[in-house]
């Protein structure tokens, strides 16, 4: 453009008369500029607007500032019906240390049309910012806000700033490169907004934290596939200085609990990233999320999903995830303690036995376990006795399959991180979750519609004995039985006899102390069997004591070394 035109005045003029071009053969393609060449604009609250009738197009248009900034302060971007403004291509370009200004801008959607800045670059060559401070995004109709595939550099100190934004409606950052520090300071997110950063690449620092006046957001937040390579903070520069590293602890900036839905999927942290004190709503999504060295001292992620996480080296110290899936997470060296939780809350014993609404499933017995176990429910979210957040119902024998097989696997790896972590009751519980779900997987039908027997009652047998060597209570409940059940058969059947000059049959009490002796192996003589039957029934409950003091003195010891 001649040098001699007001290049400013010569834009406005064409956005004006945008609606009253005479390219009446093609009147949706009115607002053209594609492939021009802009220098220092300053577009002071001017209206950038598509409407039913004809787009708004700037596809490959270079904004040069040469050591000037680029103002699109107070702009307004809108689309009215089913035409776009679009950007797709666009440069925006400063030089020296000035700034890509859009402070103040409004980028609305009100019909079917996109705001689109679609592979953008937004480059600052010197150490001007990037600048989006109080704006607002909202998509009142079906278009979008879209920055997908987009570029934000800076080559010197500047940085990516989206300052007190406002998010109303669905805006996506996919796939975006952000080769500066980012930092988005949300003021709003509306509950039906959406926010994406899907497949985002942050090559720098990422800082994403809501304005003081609010503490929590809402909407759906989505950071699947995203890759930060390198720090990454939720918090305030307040808050910042007294990290969970430090004993004074701190207090979480904002609450993620409010969103509707968090989606980290497949999310790669290259660098430990800190979640303490986070609250996540129960479907949280972190499948496939590289998280190693990740910090969720005291975080709340009850219900959220974990499956095929790396949870290496994470700090899981007060964590709360009950409910939490976590079927093939790996979690090598990972720090839990005793205030982590991962079952359901332990109820008290006036809940659980039924006064009001008992919040323990499944009848008396299951109740009365519950109680005996101080209120506890040891139960994953894949095991179908669990009641807790996330709970589901099987549809077929197959899903109850498919359940079974992810809770015996997230028992084992539960089971493993709590024996690294000296938390015995803990591994106790997951090793007795984990052989229940198995004694229930040969029970159902395999392939061949047959049932296991002879593991069932391989498996069978163990639990109700000893409870799988976990339980000495067990062994002299199942010892005490044995020793009655003879005793009584030994007194109703008359099998026994007084030895010596006083002979006669025994009373049930002497029948039940022979049993007790023979039980023991111990047998003092002044007892013995009447016939075939009696000896039989005395050596063979002679055997069975021998086990079961056996088992008693393996379970012991077990119980001693843990």
């Amino acid at each position: 453009m001649p040098d001699e035109v007001d290049e400013l005045k010569a834009l406005r003029q064409a956005l004006n008369d945008a609606g009253n071009s005479p390219r009446d053969d093609r009147p949706e393609h009115r607002g053209q500029f594609v492939g021009a060449k802009f220098g220092a604009i300053h577009l002071f609250g001017f209206p950038i607007e598509a409407t039913e009738d004809y787009d708004i197009r700037f596809d490959h248009a270079r904004f040069h500032g040469e050591n000037a900034d680029l103002r699109f302060v107070g702009t307004k971007f809108a689309t009215s019906g089913q035409y776009p403004v679009s950007f797709y291509g666009a440069k925006f370009i400063t030089e020296g240390d000035c700034d890509i200004l859009f402070d103040g801008a409004n980028f609305i959607t009100k019909g079917d049309g996109d705001v689109l800045f679609e592979d953008a670059e937004f480059i600052t060559e010197g150490d001007g910012d990037v600048r989006f401070k109080d704006v607002e995004f909202a998509t009142e109709g079906n278009g979008d806000v879209r920055f997908k595939d987009a570029e934000f550099i800076t080559r010197g100190d500047g940085d990516v700033r989206f300052e007190d934004a406002e998010f109303d409606g669905n805006t996506f950052f996919e796939d975006v490169d952000f080769d500066a520090t980012s930092r988005f300071v949300v003021s709003q997110i509306e509950r039906t907004a959406m926010l994406s950063f899907e497949g985002a690449d942050f090559y720098e620092p990422f800082f994403f934290n809501v304005s003081n006046d609010i503490q929590d957001i809402c909407g759906d937040l989505d950071f699947s596939y995203a890759t930060f390579h390198d720090e990454v903070d939720f918090r305030s520069d307040d808050d910042r200085s007294t990290s969970h590293s430090s004993p004074a602890g701190q207090c979480p900036t904002f609450s993620f609990n409010s969103a509707d839905s968090v989606d980290f999927s497949n999310t790669k942290f290259i660098k430990s990233v800190d979640f303490s004190d986070a609250n996540f709503p129960a479907d949280t999504t972190f499948d496939g999320a590289r998280l190693s060295g990740a910090n969720f001292v005291e975080a709340d992620l009850s219900g959220a999903s974990l499956e095929r996480a790396q949870l290496n080296r994470a700090e899981l110290l007060g964590t709360k995830l009950v409910g939490a899936k976590l079927y093939g997470a790996l979690l090598g060296n990972a720090r839990i303690d005793r205030e982590t939780r991962i079952w359901p809350e332990a109820q008290s014993l006036r809940r659980i036995s039924g006064f009001g609404k008992s919040p323990v499933d499944g009848g008396v017995w299951r109740r009365l376990r519950a109680g005996w176990r101080g209120g506890r429910v040891p139960y994953c979210c894949y095991d179908p006795r669990y009641w807790g957040p996330s709970g589901t119902a099987c549809d077929s024998e197959r899903d109850m399959q498919e359940r079974l097989e992810k809770a015996a696997e997230m028992y084992g790896t539960v089971e493993t991180v709590a024996r690294d972590n000296s938390l015995p009751r803990l591994a106790s519980e997951c090793f007795l979750g984990r052989k229940d779900v198995q004694l229930r997987q040969y029970w159902l039908k395999d392939d061949d519609e047959e049932r296991q027997w002879l593991m069932t009652i391989q498996s069978f047998i163990p639990s109700l004995v000893a409870r799988y060597g976990e339980s000495p209570w067990r062994v002299l409940g199942t010892g005490t039985f044995i020793v009655l059940v003879c005793g009584l058969a030994y007194w109703a059947f008359e099998l026994i006899e007084r030895t010596g000059e006083t002979g006669g049959s025994a009373t049930l009490l002497e029948s039940i102390y022979f049993s007790s002796l023979t039980f023991t192996t111990l047998g003092y003589g002044d007892f013995r069997p009447v016939n075939r039957a009696g000896q039989f029934l005395a050596v063979a409950e002679t055997a069975m004591g021998v086990i079961l003091l056996a088992i008693l003195v393996f379970v012991f010891g077990r119980r001693a070394t843990r």
